[in-house]
């Protein structure tokens, strides 16, 4: 028998809500879309063993248009999702939260500069990651040694990461008491960036905090 495909709506100017009768009822909510115009849409005919068209509502023609982009950012959360725990009922709407702002993120990164080095989804989060560490943490430092002593060895790509060097946020010039070298000239230097924590010289500082 062809299956029934018709359709109902309510809407009340801010949400609509909707069932079509396809192969088994499909009710859908939605804020940004409406049951009409209505489309149509190949359906499958049992009887005649024939793709028949049929009226399809514009939220569900809408959805389905889209749902590859939706499948597999829901394939993505569930790979990389945020394993910290929490009693608070409102613990999970914000690992979620954050996950999907996460993941629009790296999307949209994707799309600006799609010439660019690919970074995969793990490796973005881990970008995040590392910079907040960076910015915020404390350096630790060995017996006998300052912190800056033992930090200043390392290679500034290794010491800050560009979300962090670029983001062109509350970057200030600092002074320090000890003679350092400066990372983008090597010469001797008592300034440094108070947001990166890297040793820098006043007149190297807008250099060292462009993209070339």
């Amino acid at each position: 028998a062809v299956v029934s495909t018709q359709s109902t709506g309510s809407e009340d100017g801010n949400v609509v809500l909707c069932a079509w009768n396809d192969n088994n009822v499909v009710t859908m909510i939605t804020n940004c879309e409406t049951v009409g115009p209505v489309e149509k849409c190949n359906h499958w005919d049992g009887t005649t063993k024939t793709d028949v068209q049929v009226p399809q509502p514009k939220l569900i023609n809408s959805y389905n248009s889209a749902m590859g982009g939706t499948d597999q950012m829901d394939q993505a959360l569930n790979t990389y999702s945020i394993s910290a725990r929490n009693r608070k009922w409102y613990w999970p709407f914000v690992n979620f939260s954050i996950e999907v702002a996460v993941y629009n993120a790296w999307r949209l990164r994707r799309m600006l500069y799609p010439d660019s080095k690919v970074m995969t989804h793990l490796d973005f989060i881990r970008a995040i990651a590392k910079s907040y560490l960076q910015k915020y943490s404390t350096q630790r430092s060995l017996p006998g040694k300052k912190p800056n002593q033992l930090y200043s060895k390392t290679k500034v790509a290794k010491r800050v990461e560009d979300l962090v060097r670029y983001d062109q946020l509350s970057h200030g010039i600092g002074n320090i008491e000890d003679r350092t070298r400066c990372a983008l000239c090597s010469s001797q230097t008592t300034s440094m960036c108070t947001n990166c924590g890297i040793k820098v010289h006043p007149k190297c500082f807008n250099a060292f905090h462009s993209i070339e």
